[in-house]
């Protein structure tokens, strides 16, 4: 399910932007001894357990819901660790400039509101790709776990207010702010005086729901390419793949899978499975 994510966050600019910043920020906290040293003592300092920032790895996924959880428990700690090296004139160099740069980027609620939009996808996620994992799955279960996250992402894309609601609620400092995006213009038609078009309110600035879509999309695909689950599922329980009707599934690519799975599972007559789906069984003929 994480390279499904993968797949559909590579296409939203800011989605993409977000994932750069919290690399950036693992690799200040991380390479500078000075820098990490002081988030230690600032979490110390509020009773904190110490946390440190995650790599985001760019294969594994789940690096990426570690970190994030990091960013959200330690915010405040992590701002208060920017802001002193920003200001701290013994520090020169890249460091510095980073960290101002940083500091700028994630005292923005849009960029709150990315960091608490894919904490809900990871909720579902999460769990999903992590019970996919396992020597033993029940594909029924696992679907069934596909489609609950289906309706949870969709009622997420309906009300994008929630998340907007518990920014302004959970970040109240006057520091954090919404970025005011910039006034687009736009050609002079016929008879008209050119002028800017309104700006969007910054609220409606953010709206990575690209990422969103493109991954519920991605699951309904899966979950509509098993259009048989039922029958496959039983029959593999049933240790009988045989009784498999491959004819319900929605792709050749689909129908060869289960194919392939059960000729695995139990070795048995494959043309006769071969037999029961007409895309195949063309090409085999």
């Amino acid at each position: 399910m994480f390279l499904v994510l993968s797949d559909s966050a590579s296409v939203d600019v800011q989605v993409i932007s977000f994932f750069n910043d919290l690399e950036a920020l693992y690799v200040l906290f991380s390479k500078t001894q000075r820098i990490h040293d002081l988030f230690e003592a600032v979490q110390l300092e509020e009773n904190l357990k110490v946390l440190s920032l995650k790599r985001l790895n760019t294969v594994r996924w789940h690096s990426r819901e570690l970190c994030l959880k990091v960013l959200l428990s330690r915010y405040d700690c992590i701002l208060s660790v920017l802001e002193t090296v920003a200001l701290d004139s013994l520090i020169d160099g890249n460091p510095r400039k980073t960290s101002i740069g940083l500091l700028k980027q994630i005292q923005t609620k849009q960029f709150l509101a990315t960091a608490y939009l894919f904490r809900e996808i990871f909720a579902s996620a999460g769990p999903l790709s992590r019970y996919l994992q396992r020597v033993h799955v029940d594909f029924g279960k696992a679907l069934g776990m596909v489609e609950s996250a289906i309706d949870e992402l969709n009622e997420l894309c309906k009300e994008p207010e929630l998340i907007i609601r518990y920014v302004e609620q959970k970040h109240d400092s006057p520091s954090v702010i919404w970025q005011q995006p910039r006034i687009r213009r736009r050609r002079r038609m016929d008879d008209e005086n050119a002028e800017g078009e309104p700006a969007e309110t910054p609220e409606d600035h953010w709206k990575p729901y690209t990422t969103v879509n493109s991954y519920i999309g991605k699951l309904q695909a899966i979950f509509a390419n098993a259009g048989c689950q039922g029958d496959w599922n039983r029959a593999f329980l049933l240790g009988n793949p045989a009784s498999v009707d491959l004819t319900s599934c929605r792709s050749p690519h689909t129908a060869d899978y289960y194919l392939q799975l059960a000729y695995v599972i139990r070795a048995g007559a494959p043309a006769e499975l071969l037999a029961s789906c007409p895309s195949t069984a063309q090409e085999t003929q």
